[in-house]
């Protein structure tokens, strides 16, 4: 009976994981990946009237840069008596410029992003790993109410699961921060000149870290109990 309550209460930690996970796909990646589309086709609809000019030229985005100092911008207040400066701590523009080089339409497309197909390819990645962070969990999930259903040990592939989300977990935020450093840098070259000083430093959030770690954690200690577990079976 209480191997059974430790179970559920297992598997209500999971449950409580993966519902966190889902609510932030939602409410974040959903809204964030359908502007990322409308911004796309836009984009591509410029792309499609620049490619073809005698001059052609590219179209690419620039997006959540960090500014580390920019001009003051006068905003109009109500009150006579009250003035206001603001200060830019992010730019996110789009950037249209000569081809310096000969390239095909593909490699433009692919380019959308930083003027750069590997800054591309980090931000895609960063945000693919996220839906399979989230079937894995499902498979933990369902691994877990088997187990309780049929009152028998957790499976050992839990383990390799929880282990595989902790570095997806870290790889995902390894990857965007990678590509954002990356697109600062472009950001740098772009903005000089104007007034905007970019932080083209690398940040990373260790938070995200730290949780990875934890969840490394777990999956071994996870491991190691089942592990005694299955020896004391055999033993008596």
């Amino acid at each position: 009976m209480n191997k059974k309550n430790y179970l559920r209460r297992l598997m209500a930690i999971y449950i409580a994981f993966f519902a966190v996970l889902l609510i932030s796909f939602v409410l974040d990646v959903v809204p964030n990946f359908q502007r990322g589309i409308d911004e796309g086709i836009e984009m591509g609809t410029e792309l499609s009237e620049v490619i073809d000019e005698p001059k052609p030229r590219s179209i690419y985005m620039l997006w959540n840069i960090p500014i580390r100092r920019s001009e003051p911008i006068e905003i109009a207040s109500n009150d006579p008596e009250r003035t206001i400066k603001g200060y830019i701590s992010t730019l996110s523009c789009e950037v249209s410029e000569p081809l310096n080089e000969k390239r095909d339409v593909m490699q433009i497309a692919f380019a959308a992003i930083g003027n750069s197909p590997w800054i591309y390819a980090l931000m895609i990645l960063s945000a693919l790993i996220f839906p399979v962070i989230i079937v894995l969990m499902f498979l933990i999930i369902r691994s877990v109410r088997n187990s309780i259903r049929e009152e028998r040990p957790l499976g050992a592939a839990n383990a390799v699961l929880l282990r595989s989300i902790a570095l997806l977990t870290i790889a995902s935020e390894l990857f965007g921060e990678v590509g954002m450093w990356l697109m600062s840098r472009r950001a740098a070259e772009v903005l000089a000149g104007t007034g905007y000083t970019v932080d083209a430093a690398f940040h990373f959030d260790y938070s995200v870290l730290v949780m990875g770690i934890l969840l490394l954690f777990a999956a071994e200690v996870f491991k190691i109990g089942r592990d005694m577990s299955e020896e004391q079976r055999l033993t008596i």
